[in-house]
């Protein structure tokens, strides 16, 4: 896994710990971050009670992540407008929406189809004069302010090491060292 966005709750590991079977590598997003998201733009904005937020409806992983939003905002008493798209075509006009209904802040969803355009979207965001808060580090290099999660550079960095170990047979985890040291003690 280069950067995977939530290996455990879309049951391709039962842990990020012990994943179990051929499977290593680096999870990109942690669904509590999208409370700890709220949680950071109300510490920044004490009077934030309407947040927008721009996310792939497409997304399988959205529902899960509202989830956890939705919590953290009942908690900060937050509403929360959803700006959804299911296309790079539709971006533009979920922007225009989202600018439109001037929430006090915004949040971009953890999405590859959002990432792809982070560009438009923080130059939408700011050219609206919302303050916003991105998933991923990237946003930050095209001019995002405020950025709580993974740098997904770094993460394929290292899933590119362990591709290099891997192939030349190094083991990975710890599961795999006590194999190999009980099929060559047999």
């Amino acid at each position: 896994m280069g950067s995977i966005v939530e290996a455990i709750s879309t049951g391709i590991v039962s842990s990020l710990a012990r994943p179990g079977g051929n499977i290593t590598g680096f999870s990109a997003l942690n669904l509590e971050l999208e409370g700890k998201r709220l949680e950071l733009l109300k510490v920044l904005i004490p009077q934030l009670s309407r947040l927008g937020m721009l996310a792939n409806a497409a997304n399988p992983l959205l529902d899960v992540s509202l989830k956890s939003l939705r919590s953290a905002a009942d908690v900060l008493g937050v509403s929360l407008d959803i700006f959804e798209i299911r296309r790079t075509d539709e971006i533009d006009g979920a922007l225009l929406k989202l600018v439109q209904a001037r929430p006090e802040a915004a949040v971009v969803a953890a999405d590859a189809l959002l990432l792809y355009s982070r560009r438009e979207i923080v130059e939408a965001l700011a050219k609206g004069n919302l303050p916003a808060i991105y998933p991923f580090r990237e946003y930050s290099a095209v001019g995002g302010l405020l950025v709580h999660g993974a740098n997904l550079s770094v993460l394929f960095e290292r899933a590119a090491a362990y591709v290099d170990r891997i192939l030349k047979g190094a083991p990975i985890c710890r599961s795999s060292r006590r194999r190999s040291s009980r099929s060559s003690s047999i």
